[in-house]
C-alpha cells in the first residue's frame, strides 16, 4: 500500500514496524524490526519511483534488509546502514548500478555474499572502525560477511 502525504511525498509500511517515505531524492527507511521480503515479481512499493531516489537510508531500529529491497534502484549512489540492522539479504541491493559508496555501521551480523549483486559502479564499502568489526568476516562457504 502507498498512501501520498499531502505535500506530495510518498510513503507507507514496509514491515511491521517499518515505515519508508522519499524526500529530497532520498528513501529513508525508519522504525524498528524487519523490513518485509520482496521480489522482482512483487517489488517493493519505492520501485516506482526508482527513477526519483539518489540514496537509501535505513535509520536505526530496522534489524533486517530484507531480499531484493532496494532492487534495480539504478540512481542510488550512496546507501547508509546503521549499527541496529544485523542482517543484509541476498539481492538486497541488486541492481543498483550506480551505488559507489556503502556505509556500514553495524557492529556485528550478517551481510549475505550477493546483497550488492550487479552493482557494477561499487567504488567503497566504508566500515565504521576496524577495531568494531573484528567479528565482521567473509564466510566463504556460505557466501556471507559474517
Amino acid at each position: 500500500m502507498i498512501v501520498t502525504a499531502t505535500n506530495g511525498s510518498p510513503h507507507g509500511k514496509c514491515g511491521p514496524y517499518a515505515y519508508w517515505f522519499i524526500k529530497d531524492a532520498v528513501l529513508t527507511i525508519r522504525g524498528s524490526g524487519e523490513m518485509y521480503n520482496y521480489r522482482p515479481e512483487d517489488p517493493s512499493p519505492w520501485s516506482e519511483y526508482a527513477d526519483e531516489i539518489f540514496e537509501v537510508d535505513v535509520l536505526d531500529g530496522i534489524t533486517r534488509i530484507g531480499p531484493y529491497s532496494f532492487y534495480r534502484l539504478a540512481n542510488v549512489e550512496k546507501a547508509t546502514v546503521p549499527e541496529s540492522v544485523t542482517f543484509v539479504s541476498a539481492n538486497a541491493f541488486d541492481g543498483c548500478t550506480s551505488l559507489e559508496d556503502v556505509y556500514f555501521y553495524m557492529r556485528s551480523g550478517e551481510v549475505y555474499y550477493w546483497a550488492f549483486q550487479n552493482c557494477s559502479a561499487r567504488k567503497r564499502i566504508h566500515i565504521k572502525s576496524v577495531a568494531d568489526y573484528c567479528s565482521v568476516k567473509l564466510d566463504q562457504d556460505r557466501k556471507s560477511v559474517v
